[in-house]
Parts: C-alpha cells; sequence; structure tokens
C-alpha cells in the first residue's frame, strides 16, 4: 500500500464512521423530535422557533447523508481487498462530495427557514 493509498484509507475509515454517527444520530433525532447539538449547536438551536418542526425535516437530509458516507467507507475499504477500477473510485468521490454539499446547504437552508428572525 503506497502512502497515498493509506491516507485516502484512513480518510475512509473515518467517513465510514462518522456515517456511522450520523445515521445514528439521524435515527435518534427522529425518535426523541430533537435536534442534537452534533448537527446544529446550541448556540444555534436557541434561534429555532420550532425544533421538532426543523428535526422532522431536517431527517431525510441527515439520514441520506449519513448512507452515503457509510457507502463511501464500505467502499474504500473493499477498494482495499479488491482493486476496483478508477471510474468507481472517481465515482464514489464524487458522490460524497456532492451529497456533503446538499446536506450543507439543505441544513442552511433549514436553519433559515426555522430562526427567529
Amino acid at each position: 500500500m503506497r502512502n497515498t493509498n493509506i491516507i485516502m484509507f484512513i480518510f475512509e475509515i473515518i467517513v465510514l464512521v462518522l456515517g456511522t454517527l450520523i445515521v445514528l444520530k439521524s435515527i435518534s433525532m427522529k425518535k426523541d423530535k430533537k435536534v442534537p447539538a452534533f448537527f446544529i449547536s446550541q448556540y444555534e438551536l436557541k434561534k429555532i422557533k420550532n425544533e421538532e418542526g426543523i428535526a422532522s425535516d431536517l431527517f431525510p437530509y441527515s439520514i441520506g447523508f449519513g448512507i452515503i458516507c457509510l457507502a463511501f467507507g464500505v467502499e474504500g475499504i473493499i477498494d482495499e481487498l479488491v482493486d476496483l477500477p478508477t471510474l468507481v473510485d472517481t465515482g464514489a468521490v464524487v458522490l460524497f462530495l456532492a451529497a456533503w454539499f446538499w446536506f450543507s446547504f439543505s441544513l442552511r437552508r433549514l436553519k433559515l427557514k426555522y430562526s427567529r428572525l
């Protein structure tokens, strides 16, 4: 394994753990109807007028991003065991980055929608 592969492998493991945390926090958020500080800081949460509403609206975005993070991490581990085509690796990175931007944009939009003005 080359040094660049080791760095990418470590990154993929970190994203796999992040995906697991996001999925677990999303499930907890849906059940408790409260947004964990993992997604929105307590300081920002004080500005939200309807925590139950934002928790409900945030769930599909957070669970989707978490699942994509999990898939990206699993793809990286599989790539280390079986050499996958470069197109698959590139597609996984592009999908992960697109999901990250999508989640970040959605979270920002929801914070604006539910904030007290």
